[in-house]
């Protein structure tokens, strides 16, 4: 991410098959950057029936990187996902989180958590 107005798109699509049970630490970092670059990643996760997934997301961005992140699950009858998202950014650099679920059926559970470590971190 050092070049000057560099922007990445990165995409993640897990896909947990009924019963089944994972664990997916995704890990996104950058260097120094001169001017400002941007990052806009989106992760979705499908769990199937009765499936298991926690999902950690660690971002540790350089300097003048301003970052927008997604978290989408749809998750079937009995599943659960649970998220946790830490982060460190430098000076100059902004990062936003913004998870949601869909639950297609009852008794589908997600949680999320997180654990900012600069005061221009943000989860909403």
């Amino acid at each position: 991410m050092a070049a000057p107005g560099l922007a990445i798109f990165p995409d993640t699509l897990v896909v947990a098959e009924a019963g089944s049970r994972l664990t997916l630490i995704e890990e996104h970092f950058s260097e120094e950057a001169a001017e400002i670059t941007f990052s806009n990643a989106l992760t979705e996760i499908h769990a199937g029936e009765g499936a298991s997934v926690r999902y950690v997301y660690i971002q540790r961005w350089g300097g003048h990187v301003h970052n927008l992140n997604f978290l989408r699950s749809f998750q079937e009858r009995g599943s659960s996902v649970a998220s946790v998202w830490s982060g460190w950014v430098g000076v100059s650099a902004r990062a936003t989180w913004r998870p949601s679920s869909a639950a297609k059926r009852r008794r589908a559970r997600c949680s999320v958590s997180s654990c900012p470590a600069a005061a221009s971190t943000s989860i909403t």
